[in-house]
């Protein structure tokens, strides 16, 4: 048998490698082959052949071998264009059985062409939108990083259709709280795996932190804490059990500092569970219509929690734990109606840990809404909304101590500063000025 162990993207600037393994543990292996075929002709990348031992020596046969092809660009004959790698092997038996594998790659020794058009000054948590002309004709992905994090763009179409500009691309894109040393590049990567990038000066600044003190009461510990401790302790339950490990508390039971510790538990692992599920959900594909031609409409309540505060929750004189809040909480009275700020396609409707109940609004591009600690409902995953419709109502569901709802706004996977979104000035400036820019560019 013939396993495939890894194969490159394709064969291009950089050496890239494809390996495999044979194995036959019955006659042993007599002969492997490696072929590359192309239409202007075929290269022989690799050809062994072993000793068939007879009689007793027949456990001395090659019953296994690794192979690792190397294509690197100053050695190789391939030609660019479409390749196939033939493997051929043959066994020890009478009549060799043989058996192959065909890996089609694609070969291509041109980098794409990059030109980036603006160079915006970055903050933590703030979104930006960003055009740039990436070049290549077998293009696969562009877009911007952020340190490790990927924000693909779309053709320039989808933010304006009036941009008449081939091969030029949008990005929306924000640096996450906490990355002000992260290095911001475009990038443009083809088929075979080629990648142009160009990293632009930039300074992330850092987000302004309040720090918020909040007191926890024992009823709230007993009754919302606990339970959602329990919640957790099923989950923690089923994932220590494939690694044959055991979650003990190390407090005493009954006590206020049991309650504390599952305060702790919850607040800091629970919550990025949590965040992490939500993540999960925004993974489902970015749909190209973009619903945010005008700024949101702003929240008719006051927050009592902004993005980038430090919550810090007390008990008595001591710190028990604190959080960074990645969005905004809105004070409401018990089951207050909620609307959408903008429209958008439902993209899901659900329970989730210390979110509660919790909605997300799909608004094209990348960039979502998402509602939480709500006590209900009215919308379902697919619906599609209006700005100003009715969504829900407000509670005190999941790891909320208060009556209202969390707000988040998402772009990509990245939480941003929801206040931003309703914001004209900032909207006119990072949303409709690059807009504006590229097709005074083109219009010439």
């Amino acid at each position: 048998t013939i396993k495939v162990i890894n194969v490159p993207r394709g064969i291009g600037l950089i050496p890239v490698s494809l390996e495999l393994k044979v194995e036959d543990y019955l006659s042993g292996i007599n002969y492997i082959k490696v072929e590359a075929q192309q239409p202007s002709g075929t290269h022989l990348l690799l050809e062994k052949q072993f000793l068939s031992f007879k009689g007793s020596n027949k456990k001395r046969r090659k019953k296994k071998a690794d192979l690792r092809l190397v294509f690197d660009r100053d050695k190789t004959e391939l030609d660019e264009g479409e390749v196939k790698i033939v493997a051929t092997v043959k066994d020890n038996s009478l009549f060799r059985n043989t058996s192959s594998v065909v890996i089609p790659l694609y070969v291509d020794y041109r980098e794409p062409v990059l030109k980036v058009f603006q160079e915006p000054l970055t903050s933590e948590g703030t979104p930006y939108l960003l055009f740039y002309k990436a070049v290549d004709e077998n293009l696969s992905a562009s877009g911007v990083k952020v340190g490790q994090r990927v924000f693909l763009g779309a053709p320039s179409q989808y933010f304006d259709p009036t941009i008449k500009a081939p091969d030029v691309y949008g990005v929306i894109f924000a640096p996450p709280l906490g990355a002000s040393s992260a290095i911001i590049k475009v990038f443009a990567e083809d088929r075979a795996g080629n990648t142009k990038s160009i990293s632009f000066y930039n300074r992330i600044r850092k987000v302004r932190q309040r720090i918020v003190n909040k007191t926890l009461q024992e009823d709230f510990l007993r009754i919302t804490v606990s339970r959602l401790a329990r919640d957790f302790l099923i989950l923690l339950k089923r994932r220590y059990s494939k690694e044959n490990k055991v979650f003990k508390y190390t407090t005493k039971p009954g006590t206020i500092e049991r309650l504390l510790e599952k305060f702790m538990i919850v607040n800091e692992r629970f919550s990025q569970v949590s965040e992490q599920a939500v993540s999960e959900y925004l993974k489902k594909g970015v749909r190209f219509e973009r619903f945010w031609k005008e700024p949101f409409d702003p929240p008719s309540n006051a927050f009592t929690i902004q993005f980038g505060d430090k919550i810090a929750y007390l008990y008595g004189n001591l710190v028990v734990s604190s959080r960074v809040s990645k969005g905004m909480f809105f004070a409401t009275a018990a089951n207050s109606e909620v609307y959408a700020l903008l429209g958008g396609m439902v993209l899901f409707s659900d329970n989730i840990g210390t979110y509660g109940r919790t909605i997300a609004i799909d608004h094209g591009l990348g960039v979502v809404s998402i509602y939480a600690n709500l006590s209900s409902a009215a919308v379902k995953e697919g619906d599609v909304v209006t700005r100003g419709q009715l969504i829900g109502l407000s509670g005190q569901s999941g790891l909320s101590s208060e009556t209202g709802y969390y707000l988040e706004v998402r772009v990509g996977s990245v939480a941003v500063n929801p206040s931003l979104w309703w914001n004209s000035s900032w909207f006119n400036t990072q949303i409709k000025k690059p807009i504006r820019e590229v097709k005074n560019i083109f219009s010439k």
